[in-house]
């Protein structure tokens, strides 16, 4: 195959059955100049061998989708890279199309497609927080039905130049598993040195969301309980990447986000161990921001 026009990242844990539904819908893109770099993080009792056609399977003993980005942007032979993930239906033959046309302008840095559940329903209100210098892109919905220049896109459905994403360090391997906003720590490093991401609701895809495998592997609590490393990713972020006048705001949406939500209330003999891990991960984020990010080119990928 001659050298692809757009290498396809899919970090995995323990999904084949989604995984291959994936690749099947791949298979029917009307651009066939890709390649697809699955990064698999099972277990070894569980791991499965895949052979797909223009696919390389790469079977990693870490867990961290963040670490696993990265070595696809090592890896990668084409000079843009999407991130997608496992458990994704993609129904339109032009996705990839959709994506790679618009690096025709070299000042584009990247693109973001649109994400819908698999209810398949659209927004068709934008906020108007959303227009916020700072924190804006927490109110920006990923399935907008209009294109839109962004800061921050969903890893599982983000196309970027690989130079310029390498160029920022790629992920910050300071996020555990598959830490709460990785990705816009990310983005928001990558569209501040080279402008903003193209939001096209063309390039749409499906995510089915799977209970089990992925980023779900590690719930506590019976589930009502955000697992601890989400809560580390969230302050984590804060203490990176925010200026402190917008630290009120973000704190408050993050407390809604993983302790005055319905679940949670309903169970409100959970709430101790909750505001503990809460706390805790707090200490542990503000402790870990003194420390420089792990980022791409400060580590050596290793099994």
């Amino acid at each position: 195959m001659e050298k692809p026009l757009i290498s396809i990242v899919i970090p995995t844990i323990n999904r084949y059955g989604d995984l291959q539904n994936t690749l099947n819908d791949l298979q029917k893109q009307s651009v066939r100049e890709y390649e697809v770099l699955i990064i698999d993080q099972t277990d070894e009792k569980d791991f499965c061998s895949i052979h797909f056609p223009q696919t390389k399977h790469l079977h990693k003993t870490f867990k961290s989708a963040s670490k696993a980005r990265n070595i696809g942007l090592l890896e990668a032979q084409a000079p843009i890279v999407l991130f997608l993930d496992d458990d994704v239906i993609i129904e339109t033959p032009y996705f990839l199309k959709n994506h790679i046309r618009h690096y025709e302008d070299m000042s584009v840095s990247g693109v973001s497609g649109a994400i819908l559940n698999t209810d398949r329903k659209w927004n068709t209100h934008l906020p108007q927080r959303a227009s916020h210098p700072y924190l804006g892109w927490i109110y920006t919905p990923r399935n907008y039905h209009k294109p839109l220049r962004i800061s921050d896109g969903g890893a599982g459905n983000l196309s970027v130049r690989k130079e310029w994403a390498i160029g920022v360090g790629g992920m910050d391997e300071h996020y555990e598993k598959g830490a709460y906003r990785e990705e816009s720590d990310f983005c928001i490093r990558f569209t501040n040195k080279y402008g903003k991401l193209i939001y096209d609701p063309e390039a749409v895809l499906i995510h089915i969301g799977n209970p089990k495998g992925g980023i779900r592997s590690w719930k506590t609590g019976q589930g009502i309980i955000h697992a601890p490393h989400h809560m580390f990713g969230a302050w984590y972020f804060m203490f990176r990447n925010l200026p402190w006048f917008v630290w009120p705001e973000y704190s408050w949406l993050t407390v809604r986000r993983f302790i005055l939500h319905k679940k949670l209330l309903k169970n409100f003999y959970l709430f101790p161990k909750a505001i503990y891990w809460f706390g805790l991960n707090f200490l542990k984020a503000m402790c870990k921001s003194i420390n420089k990010p792990l980022f791409i080119s400060t580590i050596t990928h290793k099994q």
